[in-house]
């Protein structure tokens, strides 16, 4: 994505993040999973993942050209987000690129994952674990899509160490491709069932846990090649019959 790479950049360094992610015109778009054409749906979350590494690289995000204001944490980013997510305006961009904000984030500064991030995910999530808010336009909850991305980072973690990725070799620029075929060895995809295991699931939520699964099993569905009228459910839940854990794990969980 060296292309789109060096234009988002370029918007992140000229007009901010306000710039790049704030739209006031309403957008929808195809979701992705088994779409022909990905191209937008996949820059959206192209921006997340290259915002949180020019984050993690220099150390602040331009947030406003016009202001010149810089933020220099990974939190104070979110709020950012959250904060957009709440107008009246607010469409489905925030919300995937939040995504790939997450699980490029979750690589680059916990590249040796081994249990749920809880720690990072309450101070990204947590204000909304309980007191959702949804935003109509967008048609989605700020709590839901942010524990969402910590699945995908789960997912995204995993697969950069089945690849053979090391953490000094992690590049923005070379992302897996929707529909492009990658899927998880069974072993690995149990893995990240267990690690989604470790989000916290009390009895006045189960959003962190389920949320999480709900990302692993998204992540699947996206970059899995897929027979002529194959359900990505179906194909999903076919995997999770050969994870011996995944059914201890998934019971309980209301979807």
């Amino acid at each position: 994505i060296t292309g789109y790479y060096t234009t988002i950049k370029y918007a992140l360094d000229t007009i901010g993040v306000r710039g790049t992610v704030e739209d006031e015109e309403e957008m929808d778009f195809p979701h992705g999973i088994g779409n022909v054409w990905y191209g937008w749906f996949w820059l959206v979350h192209y921006t997340g993942a290259v915002t949180a590494d020019k984050l993690v690289t220099e150390g602040s995000l331009l947030l406003d050209g016009s202001t010149g204001e810089h933020l220099t944490d990974a939190v104070s980013f979110v709020r950012e987000i959250q904060r957009i997510q709440k107008q009246t305006w607010a469409d489905e961009m925030s919300f995937h690129a939040i995504h790939a904000f997450i699980w490029h984030y979750v690589a680059r500064t916990i590249p040796d994952l081994d249990k749920y991030p809880t720690q990072l995910a309450t101070e990204f999530c947590g204000e909304y674990v309980v007191d959702d808010f949804r935003s109509k336009p967008a048609r989605k909850s700020i709590g839901s899509e942010c524990y969402h991305g910590f699945g995908h980072a789960v997912f995204y973690s995993l697969a950069l160490r089945q690849l053979g990725v090391q953490s000094h070799e992690i590049d923005v620029r070379t992302q897996l491709r929707p529909g492009g075929g990658f899927q998880l060895s069974d072993e690995i995809f149990c893995e990240a069932y267990k690690l989604c295991a470790g989000a916290p699931n009390a009895t006045i939520t189960t959003l962190p846990r389920k949320r999480c699964i709900g990302g692993v099993r998204h992540s699947t569905k996206l970059f899995a090649i897929l027979e002529e009228d194959e359900d990505p459910t179906e194909y999903v839940a076919k995997l999770e019959e050969r994870c011996d854990v995944a059914e201890q794990i998934l019971k309980g969980l209301e979807w």
